[in-house]
């Protein structure tokens, strides 16, 4: 057994008792406790993992705590039961889940340096080396995985905060001063739901260097999910400016990316009802822009309204009055005086 292999309160106690932790060889089991193949699998300590088609032995005990310990994180769990409802996220709930996501991503990290000091201490052009470094793949693969697990619970928590705002904004109890369903602090733009989603499709694009991620399901369902949810909220933006021309076409390219990668995922579906209800909102200000520009221009005056539009118009005055050029400070000058002599 390697040394790196043991517990460090295991190599600390050797070496206060003055043994050697490299020529450590475990007891062997009694026969009593030698677990049958009858037994199962399920009784031994051994840790296998499956990457890319291929089953990967974990010998290293460091390794197998921090792999142990980031798999008995909640993190599903209480993720699932913060976003059950479909209102605003709270600021304690958001925090809850984020801590318990950067305890997992921490778990993985310590596994991926243990796997890769392991790495180095690899022989070249062993098995050995070949399955470790398949090691150090999987554990960066999880570790971005659990990145962009972070950024879309972000980008939901976020798209959350916007429509709320956009509700309480346009309510007529937010307008005279009451409790809305959001607080000001707690106001979102969809810009920052665009910028999360552009932070998941980088993690999507570290996870798709690795050798034989590029083209998996699951991989190319998390990038459509990311590109559509940009698309979709940069529509958002471009609505609220009032630019209804540009947000029609970032709301169509959003659903052709869902329609095109048919996403089975609960945020792909999410995401396609969130379209189909902006482009529904959106028809809805085309079609009131289409009916006010087809109305008559009022007029700029009262004395230009007809008796239908005012009902008394008679002896209007315009006022102010337009403007008109009038003489001022005249000079005259007779040039005729100088031909005309005075009577006799």
């Amino acid at each position: 057994m390697k040394v790196g292999e043991l517990d460090d309160r295991v190599v600390y106690c050797m070496q206060r008792l003055g043994e050697d932790a490299k020529a450590y060889t475990p007891a062997a089991l009694p026969h009593h406790a030698v677990v049958s193949e009858e037994a199962g699998e399920a009784q031994t300590t051994r840790t296998v993992l499956q990457w890319n088609g291929r089953e990967l032995a974990v010998a290293n005990i460091k390794v197998k705590d921090a792999l142990r310990e980031a798999r008995s994180v909640p993190v599903h769990s209480v993720e699932a039961k913060v976003l059950e409802g479909s209102g605003a996220v709270t600021v304690g709930q958001m925090n809850k889940v984020l801590d318990l996501m950067d305890r997992r991503v921490n778990y993985y990290n310590d596994a991926l340096a243990h796997a890769r000091q392991d790495l180095r201490g690899a022989a070249e052009g062993t098995a050995q080396q070949t399955q470790l470094q398949l090691l150090v793949h999987f554990f960066l693969f999880q570790v971005a995985a659990e990145t962009l697990s972070r950024n879309l619970f972000l980008a939901e928590v976020h798209s959350r905060r916007f429509h709320a705002t956009e509700a309480a904004l346009q309510s007529s109890a937010a307008a005279k001063g009451r409790k809305g369903d959001i607080l000001p602090s707690l106001y979102a733009s969809p810009l920052e739901v665009v910028r999360l989603y552009e932070a998941a499709n980088e993690s999507v694009g570290e996870m798709e260097l690795l050798p034989g991620v590029t083209g998996r399901a699951d991989v190319e369902a998390h990038a459509a999910v990311c590109r559509a949810g940009k698309l979709l909220y940069l529509g958002e933006a471009w609505r609220v400016l009032g630019e209804l021309a540009k947000a029609k076409s970032c709301y169509q390219a959003a659903l052709a990316v869902l329609q095109e990668e048919g996403p089975t995922s609960a945020a792909g579906k999410l995401l396609r009802d969130r379209n189909e209800q902006s482009l529904f909102v959106l028809t809805a200000m085309e079609q009131t822009a289409a009916a006010y520009h087809k109305q008559a221009a009022p007029p700029a005056y009262l004395v230009e309204a007809t008796a239908e539009e005012v009902g008394v118009a008679a002896n209007v005055m315009r006022f102010p009055p337009d403007f008109q050029a009038v003489p001022f400070k005249p000079v005259f000058v007779d040039i005729a005086s100088t031909f005309i002599d005075y009577p006799e």
